[in-house]
């Protein structure tokens, strides 16, 4: 029961640090091509 539950919170943080890096990532990239749009993260919606 307690080794469930140690797994079950290991997964969320998993996950948690996974969707984390990829919207770090995701903002990061957007960053770098706000030089040449000036619309930055609108232009990510319009492609």
């Amino acid at each position: 029961m307690k080794f469930n539950l140690l797994l079950h919170h290991f997964l969320i943080v998993f996950f948690f640090l996974y969707h984390y890096s990829n919207i770090v990532f995701f903002l990061t990239n957007s960053e770098r091509k706000l030089p040449n749009k000036s619309h930055g993260i609108r232009s990510v919606g319009g492609t």
